[in-house]
């Protein structure tokens, strides 16, 4: 492994039926990683463990030298899971299975969907806080909501931007649970209202942060980021098989946070 690794990962690369490549993958290959909790995607060198190639298909550990180390400062940590692509088309995915370079570390090992970023973008952490609730849960089954997913449901979180009289804060929403037939426009149009009544004033930032909130919750799909595989790897580690069929009256939560 080099030594300027920022992290191992075990890889699954897809076939050709599938989309994948349909050629060979040669160790020092770089794709594009994007990460489920940002938008912001960076060029991630591929490092091969023992191999020289890797076919569509293969599964692999590598080491991974990432681009944009100082934006996804103490993001990331061990169970994460990733997409790597070209351009627009998804070739496989990985899951962190060590953090090497500590600068990138989540020393708190908690959601990312936690990470709020002030002007100087570090990372600002919630500590009082170890859960966040799902909102529209409500009444639901573990098993119920794994349901609602498997059925064209998905787990969204929404950016906005908030000024205080010196700074300006990226934010996060909690995510909510879009179920497979419902328009998401309207919770795209609640947190766009609260950047431009709360963030855009504040200077420099506030103009400049809420055109940025405003492109990341923009898509064909009702806008914000989709964090539904870490939203079910959280699931699983909560609450197993064995409380699954228990309804929950209040929004299920999930731990930010490891105790």
């Amino acid at each position: 492994m080099r030594n300027d690794t920022d992290f191992i990962a075990i890889l699954s690369y897809k076939s050709i039926d599938q989309g994948g490549r349909k050629s060979p993958a040669r160790s020092g290959y770089r794709p594009t990683l994007k990460f489920p909790f940002s938008e912001m995607q960076t060029s991630g060198q591929q490092t091969f463990k023992d191999r020289v190639f890797v076919m569509p298909g293969e599964t692999i550990e590598a080491a991974i030298k990432i681009i944009a180390v100082d934006h996804f400062a103490s993001c990331l940590y061990e169970g994460l899971t990733f997409e790597f692509r070209e351009g627009e088309r998804v070739i496989g995915t990985g899951i962190i299975t060590q953090i090497v370079n500590d600068k990138l570390r989540n020393n708190l090992e908690h959601s990312p969907v936690a990470v709020q970023t002030a002007v100087n973008h570090e990372p600002i952490f919630a500590k009082e806080i170890k859960q966040f609730k799902i909102r529209k849960t409500a009444g639901m089954s573990v098993n119920q909501l794994y349901n609602e997913l498997s059925n064209g449901g998905r787990i969204v979180i929404y950016g906005y931007c908030i000024s205080t009289i010196f700074l300006t804060f990226k934010l996060l929403s909690p995510p909510h649970l879009i179920r497979g037939a419902e328009k998401a426009s309207r919770y795209r149009a609640k947190y766009n209202l609260l950047s431009f009544l709360f963030g855009w004033w504040g200077l420099p930032w506030g103009p400049i942060y809420t055109l940025d909130m405003l492109r990341v919750n923009s898509d064909k799909q009702g806008g914000g980021t989709d964090v539904t595989d870490d939203v079910l790897l959280k699931l699983r580690e909560k609450y197993g098989e064995g409380e699954s069929e228990n309804i929950i009256e209040e929004d299920i939560s999930i731990d930010y946070f490891k105790a």
